[in-house]
């Protein structure tokens, strides 16, 4: 018998590590104003927008000034005031084009398992993401996932087994680990049992393996490709 529980709760949590139903989160650290965009997906019009914390947001061209929540068009500036605070929003579409690399704004990985339109999202979060990679798992129509330089990214690749629509994906100067053989296998059981070209990016100092060896060469494109039963990687085919 299948049976319900209802609990009635008295009380608020007040927790800014849990997560937000339906919207990713930022941390923000800003000394003096930043001026951003989003560069929405032309699919899209808008991304809502909500600040909790000290913090507010204006809206250049718009109406909206110093208030906790606006819907910021595609392509539309807005001003975060300085503060330490979180910065919500529903959407990953080409998440803010604009988003500064010096650490004053950070993403958590694990939040995008809760962005409500994140699935064809395809992204450049260069050195602004943290936390493990699993939760970039729900980006299952990404094509290009750049997270250069995140070095508080760490995880599995296998985990990206689900993000079947990549083409090109960026994990020179991260803590990613694991191996290409099992990120193979991740993306064949999620249904894509064959890859004509999927370009993996990475540097000298990459931490995934190939054949139980680690990545030694400086090259950054390089090509892998499989079909139900071989892995073509580097120009080497092996039967896996």
């Amino acid at each position: 018998m299948n049976k319900c529980f209802i609990t009635k709760l008295d009380a608020v949590v007040e927790d800014n590590n849990l997560p937000y139903l339906g919207y990713a989160v930022a941390n923000v650290n800003l000394s003096a104003e930043k001026s951003m965009y989003f560069g929405v997906d032309t699919s899209v019009n808008s991304v809502k927008i909500k600040i909790v914390g000290n913090g507010a947001i204006t809206s250049l061209g718009g109406v909206s000034t110093n208030v906790k929540e606006a819907q910021v068009s595609h392509g539309q500036s807005f001003i975060l005031s300085p503060g330490t605070y979180q910065l919500l929003f529903d959407k990953y579409y080409a998440v803010p084009l604009s988003f500064p690399t010096d650490g004053s704004i950070r993403i958590n990985a694990e939040d995008f398992s809760f962005s409500q339109y994140s699935r064809e999202s395809s992204l450049s979060l260069i050195r602004i993401i943290y936390g493990d990679v699993k939760g970039m798992g729900s980006l299952y129509k990404a094509k290009t996932l750049n997270f250069q330089s995140c070095d508080k990214l760490y995880g599995d690749i296998a985990d990206l087994g689900t993000c079947t629509g990549l083409t090109e994906l960026w994990l020179n100067g991260t803590q990613v680990t694991g191996n290409i053989e099992d990120f193979v296998k991740a993306q064949r059981n999620a249904g894509r049992t064959s890859c004509d070209s999927l370009n993996i990016a990475y540097a000298a100092e990459t931490l995934v393996k190939w054949k139980g060896n680690g990545v030694t060469t400086s090259v950054y494109q390089n090509k892998l490709s499989w079909t139900s039963n071989s892995i073509t990687f580097k120009d080497e085919t092996i039967s896996a």
